[in-house]
């Protein structure tokens, strides 16, 4: 989660079919990752506490390496202590990371090419509308 007054999110999904498909609008404004555990690892990098092992094991994709099962066990209600919402488990982050969300619906590619897309959220209106309709 990130802080937004929108209530987007950045999560997995068991529906992987989108993640092939170059139009992938079919959530209700979330964003959905294709590789949660590479942002996973990424976003704990050096972390007091947390590591991508423990993750898999909490989300039940650990490998079959029982000594960082054991340790995490051990460790499991220190981990979740003040955090955890029944079978959610929050992982707070040590440190700030920036997260942009842009949007485009038309924009100049490498080679000079001007591309448009579909306007799925409907965002094009309200700018068009704030552009071409000031009043001065």
């Amino acid at each position: 989660m990130f802080k937004n007054k929108f209530g987007i999110y950045l999560h997995d999904t068991p529906t992987r079919a989108p993640f092939s498909n170059s139009v992938r609008a079919v959530s209700h404004g979330c964003m959905r990752v294709e590789k949660p555990f590479q942002l996973a690892e990424y976003l704990l990098k050096g972390h007091s506490k947390w590591n991508i092992d423990y993750i898999k094991i909490e989300t039940g994709f650990a490998g079959p390496d029982n000594t960082k099962v054991a340790e995490f066990k051990l460790k499991r209600n220190e981990l979740r202590q003040g955090s955890s919402y029944g079978k959610t488990t929050e992982v707070k982050l040590e440190q700030n990371i920036p997260v942009f969300v842009d949007y485009y619906t038309a924009w100049v590619d490498d080679n000079g090419v001007v591309n448009f897309r579909p306007d799925v959220y409907g965002k094009d209106k309200i700018l068009a509308k704030s552009l071409l309709f000031k009043n001065n």
